[in-house]
């Protein structure tokens, strides 16, 4: 296995080529762990790597079932200290109406997520 993934970044480092591969990770930095944790030597990612682009599907919530709330005091707890000078508006699902668009879910359809990382020429030594 190893072999068969280092064969095609060998053949890469040479010329100018673009290779697409897909790895299943929560974001675009943990993809560099991966590719090191499948055996690819630090040098081979350093001197390869153009981007990473990841992307996940996450729930959107239904445009009939949410209620605006104050977040300032969620965030206040999260953070350790108040950051805002005002109330922040959040959107929060309901899923105890009866909603023909969501089926009473409070979620209706989704959205896609994406963040891309590319490294700086400092980040390449």
């Amino acid at each position: 296995m190893k072999r068969q993934l280092l064969l095609p970044l060998e053949q890469l480092l040479p010329a100018i080529w673009l290779f697409i591969s897909t790895l299943h990770v929560s974001s675009s930095l943990e993809a560099i762990l991966r590719l090191q944790g499948l055996g690819v030597p630090g040098v081979y990612v350093a001197s390869s790597l153009l981007a990473v682009l990841a992307q996940r599907l996450v729930r959107r919530l239904c445009p009939n079932c949410f209620k605006f709330y104050n977040g300032r005091d969620d965030l206040k707890c999260l953070w350790g200290q108040d950051l805002f000078d005002r109330d922040i508006q959040l959107r929060q699902a309901v899923s105890d109406r009866h909603c023909g668009y969501c089926g009473g879910l409070g979620y209706a359809k989704r959205i896609l997520l994406a963040e891309m990382y590319v490294p700086s020429p400092d980040e390449k030594k």
